[in-house]
């Protein structure tokens, strides 16, 4: 009895020194205390390094914020004339032509110029619609061939060179066209981008046929 007694004793003496010491882990020398204190150190350094971030973030905001401001000004000019999209005209070499040498036009080529309200070339960004229509006496109007170019692809259409700026467009004709038909009247509607403005332009063709 006087044995068992002190095995326990000794026992109780040995997790009294374990826990004092820190209890070691497996092999490595850190105990379940200094563990806990690196884990600790460790989140207060990442939640440090969270703040600055979200200090940093909050800062270049502000920045873009005030570039932004800054670039779109709040006091426009006196005195300016803003230009205004008023009109839509064709420029020269506009007209039908003869894609397959059959000696009969089967393409409409148009160079078109939207203008503002000075009589200046105006760059625009918008949707087209173009309508090829006969016009004959005592017959209503007839739609023989129709496009329309979505702002992208408008887009795709500026031209610039010898021949000036202008937007190039095109619209195919149908094949069975009746034998007699000489003229050709083509409809112009551009519906500017942002204001929705229209403007439109008409002018008739003579058609070459066999």
């Amino acid at each position: 009895m006087e044995c068992l007694t002190r095995r326990i004793a000794g026992g109780v003496l040995v997790a009294l020194m374990l826990l004092s010491a820190g209890c070691r882990i497996g092999g490595s020398g850190k105990s379940f205390v200094n563990e806990n204190d690196d884990l600790r150190s460790e989140n207060v350094k990442l939640s440090r390094e969270i703040d600055q971030f979200q200090e940093r973030a909050r800062l270049q905001e502000a920045e873009l914020s005030t570039l932004r401001e800054g670039k779109q000004g709040d006091h426009p000019l006196s005195g300016a004339t803003v230009p205004v999209l008023s009109d839509l005209k064709f420029a020269r070499y506009t007209g039908p032509v003869d894609t397959n040498q059959d000696g009969e036009d089967d393409r409409l080529v148009l160079y078109i110029m939207p203008v503002d309200q000075m009589g200046r070339m105006s760059v625009t960004a918008g949707r087209l619609n173009l309508q090829a229509v006969t016009l004959e006496a005592n017959t209503p109007p007839r739609v023989i061939a129709d496009r329309t170019y979505e702002p992208l692809e408008f887009d795709t259409c500026y031209r610039t060179g010898l021949t000036g700026d202008h937007y190039s467009v095109q619209l195919d004709l149908p094949e069975n066209l009746p034998g007699d038909l000489k003229t050709i009247t083509v409809q112009l509607t551009l519906t500017q981008a942002g204001t929705g403005i229209e403007v439109e332009a008409q002018e008739s063709f003579r058609l070459r046929r066999r």
